[in-house]
């Protein structure tokens, strides 16, 4: 069997971190099976370097500009030259899905298409989606969504979703792990942070000390604001001496830089509980040192840091976005999107249980998220479609 994955280009992203998460795992589990990849764009970025060494074979059609002629007959040639009767092409988001299927017209393949976001894009990447609806009910081809928030609002916008199915992203569940070192990186980097806690004070040294985290980019969909509202009412809520040890960190490019949260950013009771490390290359790190994690999104599909966060098992605050409610199980509820109120309120809970709970319910989430979120388990659900298509 040979698999033909199609990019717009490997710049590192949610899908292009699945990719290559898949073709690990397949080179372990399943290394009869051929992975090449067609990035449109000719840019060799680090993902374009780290497939090559794993002796992945990787084609571009240059395909820059989408008024190109020259590559779109490029890529159908690419398309013809790698098609057998034991071939699949998946092509991954909107780009992708829909200049391989205008390039593969009339051509006898078995194509793919994946969809990886809820909301509906705005833009160029809009036009592209609301032409690649009406494209979908013409070819009608088999979907694959990471969500079925994400499939769902892809039904409302016009997509034909007769042959579609929900596979969610899959993660290596070992690099959770490893047991909490006495000083780990986190901590390294939350010294070097420009807005460094205050030590407590000898009245509130008696009271245990808590750690929320949130980690996401900023983005307004993201529902920084709302978590920020949420601390100033939660200062409100707790006798000052509680208060004072609870903390906050968030992770993320952007955030201290945002014009719409700078308010916030200069409020001295922000800056007095909450830092800020930028991005990390590994959230493992900053999970392993967080209590509870908090998703404050207003919008998601399938959010990662959720999963990672049960995998770090750790308790978990988040809003019902996307498919929220679908992977906390229960085991938790979600809370309302876009309401401070309900966020602090979620805190206070948390704060008020017993730690030996708020633990134990870090463990249910860890079980949970192991059993249903490991990248062998997708693996083997995108290899048994593949198969399907296939007639095996």
């Amino acid at each position: 069997m040979r698999i033909v994955h199609i990019f717009s280009a490997l710049y590192q992203g949610g899908a292009e971190n699945q990719l290559e998460l898949l073709i690990s795992q397949s080179l372990r589990a399943t290394p009869d099976i051929e992975h090449i990849v067609i990035s449109l764009k000719n840019e060799q970025t680090q993902l374009w370097q780290r497939l090559e060494q794993k002796k992945i074979k990787i084609y571009s059609c240059n395909l820059n500009s989408p008024f190109n002629l020259i590559s779109i007959f490029a890529l159908r040639k690419l398309l013809k030259a790698l098609h057998s009767d034991s071939t699949v092409f998946q092509s991954w988001m909107y780009h992708a899905n829909f200049f391989t299927t205008l390039a593969a017209a009339r051509l006898p393949v078995k194509l793919v298409w994946a969809l990886r976001r809820t909301q509906i894009p705005q833009g160029v990447t809009g036009l592209i989606s609301k032409a690649s609806a009406w494209l979908s009910g013409w070819v009608k081809p088999q979907v694959i969504s990471n969500s079925e928030a994400g499939l769902a609002s892809h039904g409302q916008a016009g997509y034909y979703l007769a042959k579609s199915t929900v596979i969610a992203n899959g993660f290596v569940t070992e690099s959770f792990d490893p047991p909490v070192p006495a000083i780990s990186c986190s901590q390294a980097e939350l010294a070097k942070s420009d807005l460094i806690v205050a030590t407590p004070s000898v009245a509130s040294a008696a009271i245990e000390s808590t750690l929320f985290g949130t980690i996401g980019r900023y983005s307004p969909v993201k529902g920084h604001k709302y978590l920020f509202e949420a601390i100033l009412l939660l200062q409100q809520q707790l006798p000052a001496a509680e208060f004072e040890q609870v903390k906050f960190i968030f992770a993320g490019r952007d955030i201290t830089t945002s014009s719409a949260l700078k308010p916030y950013i200069d409020n001295f009771i922000i800056r007095q509980q909450c830092q800020f490390i930028g991005e990390v290359a590994d959230v493992s790190v900053v999970l392993k040192d967080i209590d509870c994690l908090i998703l404050p999104s207003l919008s998601e599909g399938f959010p990662n840091v959720l999963v990672e966060a049960m995998l770090a098992n750790k308790y978990c605050i988040a809003t019902n976005v996307g498919d929220v409610n679908r992977i906390l199980a229960d085991i938790v509820p979600s809370i309302k999107p876009g309401c401070a109120e309900q966020l602090c309120r979620a805190m206070v809970d948390f704060l008020k249980r017993e730690k030996q709970q708020n633990i134990a319910t870090g463990h249910e989430l860890g079980v949970l998220a192991r059993s249903h979120y490991s990248i062998a388990s997708s693996w083997q659900q995108y290899l048994s479609l593949y198969s399907l298509l296939l007639g095996k």
